[in-house]
């Protein structure tokens, strides 16, 4: 719908990520383990493992004593986009966007926050230009490798060239978006359901 960035054929604004910011990329908290609590209480934390493109499954996130001063500093807001600063070369640079957040939630330390002017982009529109195979391309050059793993830094991920198109060519993207998401949804219903069925022949006739 409206092409490579890094050619810009359709001839959009063309800006780097960190001109459209209201919120520019912080790191998030580093607690020790003795932090970290298993009987309910404490706040929520996104780590590696909870990372999801479309957003956490907040109830299973694991939870740590922070101060006051912690949760304003690292806590998230709607909107906001975490990208994963650190991991192997194949995962770093991966994009999330928080949505319906149901309590105050930080975010972990090998990640960084940021939030887009919305009176410029729908955060879920850069969130898509953020998992783009351009995007991933751009952050796989500028990483810092290192043995097992590789890093980019605030001024990589504020570097990357976005396309700004207007507003109603943004909405038109995530309503079409939205609509595929839900016949995938439905598709994968489907297979699972066909999967059942032919475990369920298959105890039966050799079982």
């Amino acid at each position: 719908m409206f092409g490579d960035p890094s050619d810009n054929s359709r001839n959009y604004q063309v800006v780097s990520i960190g001109e459209i910011l209201s919120v520019q990329p912080s790191n998030g908290l580093y607690k020790p383990q003795k932090d970290y609590v298993t009987d309910g209480s404490g706040v929520p934390i996104i780590r590696i493992d909870s990372f999801n493109e479309e957003g956490p499954n907040y109830s299973a996130l694991k939870r740590l004593n922070c101060t006051q001063k912690e949760t304003e500093k690292y806590g998230l807001r709607d909107g906001d986009i975490v990208v994963n600063r650190v991991n192997s070369i194949g995962c770093m640079g991966k994009t999330m966007l928080i949505d319906h957040l149901p309590e105050v939630v930080v975010f972990e330390s090998n990640m960084m926050r940021m939030h887009v002017e919305e009176s410029t982009m729908f955060p879920r529109f850069l969130r898509h230009q953020m998992t783009s195979d351009y995007a991933k391309r751009y952050f796989e050059s500028h990483a810092k490798k290192a043995i097992g793993q590789a890093s980019i830094n605030q001024a990589d991920v504020k570097g990357l060239k976005v396309l700004v198109p207007p507003y109603v060519d943004q909405k038109s993207f995530l309503d079409f978006a939205a609509e595929v998401d839900k016949s995938r949804v439905v598709v994968q219903k489907q297979i699972e359901k066909l999967q059942t069925l032919y475990d369920s022949l298959a105890q039966e006739y050799f079982g």
